[in-house]
């Protein structure tokens, strides 16, 4: 029985992770609970959603929630408090995407990632949020955002209109 590369891929990274648990417990007598315990605490923080995965038919709130459940490996409840959202709201998303869009959502290589954080303002729509973020922290034009998004410029433009209107700019 031959064990194939990405197995023994799989085995290298978890002694290796083994061997810097153990290293950790050795040296400064941190507990293997501990450190999971940082990393879960720490997890909202370190995810960066690429900006290519809300190309898809889906709606930008649906594109979202089914990355981080499927690719990012989020559960539910998970979601919902990264996004200040109901758990109930966000599980009828997944379900709605998954109806909509049955594979898992494809993240090809792109410059540009968003922080999680911008997604929890609740004051301003998921794609109002994600235009103005775009617009404001990355300066892109309405031109390139369009792009990155596979929509109109003018529905780039009406969208963050309406967002300067809501955030009184």
């Amino acid at each position: 029985m031959s064990i194939n590369n990405e197995e023994t891929k799989r085995i290298d990274k978890n002694n290796i992770i083994d061997a810097l648990l153990g290293s950790l417990k050795e040296k400064y007598a941190i507990s293997r609970k501990e450190v999971l315990k940082y990393l879960l605490d720490n997890k909202e923080r370190t995810t960066r959603i690429p900006v290519s995965i809300f190309r898809e038919e889906l709606s930008p709130v649906q594109a979202l929630v089914k990355y981080l459940a499927e690719n990012r490996a989020y559960r539910i409840n998970e979601i919902a408090k990264l996004l200040q959202r109901d758990q109930r709201t966000i599980g009828n998303t997944y379900r709605n995407a998954n109806k909509k869009h049955r594979e898992m959502i494809s993240a090809e290589e792109t410059r540009y990632f968003i922080p999680i954080e911008v997604f929890s303002r609740r004051k301003l729509s998921f794609l109002e949020n994600l235009c103005m973020y775009l617009r404001e922290q990355l300066n892109l034009s309405y031109h390139k955002i369009a792009v990155l998004l596979g929509k109109n410029d003018r529905t780039i433009w009406t969208v963050c209109k309406r967002a300067e209107k809501k955030n009184g700019i």
